[in-house]
């Protein structure tokens, strides 16, 4: 089974030396949240069946062709979550991640002399590990923005940052190899294939009880809010980068212990 990850990554960081945000940066605080979703299986996989989804199955041992399925895995279901941190710099230092983020005036900037935790997939199994990195990015920001950081995800789930409500500058990266890439601009993002939680299967198999067996009833109206993305249509929430300026504590409880205030 192939696995697609959306992830929600917010760190803070203590300036080196800057003008505005011209400047280095090292980060000293960092939470990520993996959700995962099931992918359509359309590599020709094992158990791979024609609407994309995915058959666990048992044969008999003797050769008679007997087959019965055990599981179907639904493609666009979000089975599982893994959310690490938020750590600071204390653990930061005890595991020896280092990133250090430069950014010049005219746009452009780069990662060196940085190690980070960084994931690894090999014959889809993901393993996270220690990595040595440099890289060179292209980057915006206005601390001016004026935005609301918002109170969900690109695919629903709430914002567990403590900053929601806020007002914030922006930014956003549009190049990168350790980054992804985001708009400084709240800009909605296409689902590929609809995706979906424990909420929305919950209420869609009611619903067809309840109706008979009305699919399009079930999940264009009565249960549809509780998507995560429809093919072609918008995720509930919008991607964006936020920055703030002048905050007065981190929001990693080992920073808060030692003091320790990120300068963005």
């Amino acid at each position: 089974m192939n696995k697609s990850i959306t992830m929600a990554l917010i760190f803070c960081a203590g300036l080196l030396v800057a003008q505005d945000i011209t400047g280095t940066y090292r980060a000293t605080g960092q939470r990520v949240e993996y959700q995962f979703y099931t992918r359509m299986n359309d590599f020709g996989l094992d158990g791979g069946n024609a609407d994309g989804s995915s058959s666990i199955t048992i044969s008999d041992v003797y050769g008679l062709g007997v087959t019965q399925e055990l599981s179907n895995i639904p493609v666009g279901y979000n089975f599982a979550e893994n959310i690490v941190g938020p750590i600071g710099l204390a653990e930061i230092d005890a595991m020896q991640y280092y990133l250090y983020v430069t950014f010049n005036e005219d746009g452009t900037g780069y990662i060196n002399n940085s190690q980070v935790l960084a994931s690894e997939t090999e014959d889809c199994v993901t393993a996270i590990q220690l990595l040595p990195l440099d890289d060179d990015l292209s980057y915006t920001s206005n601390l001016d923005a004026g935005l609301t950081i918002q109170e969900t995800m690109v695919t629903g789930q709430p914002n567990w940052s403590p900053y929601v409500g806020e007002t914030a500058g922006s930014w956003s990266i549009s190049g990168s190899s350790f980054f992804s890439f985001f708009p400084a601009t709240p800009t909605p993002v296409t689902s590929e294939f609809q995706l979906y939680g424990d909420e929305f299967a919950a209420c869609y198999a009611n619903c067809l009880y309840q109706t008979g067996g009305d699919h399009a009833y079930c999940g264009g109206m009565e249960c549809g809010g509780l998507v995560h993305g429809y093919p072609g249509m918008p995720h509930p929430g919008t991607t964006a980068g936020y920055m703030l300026d002048d905050v007065t504590t981190s929001f990693a409880p080992s920073n808060q212990a030692y003091g320790i205030v990120p300068d963005l």
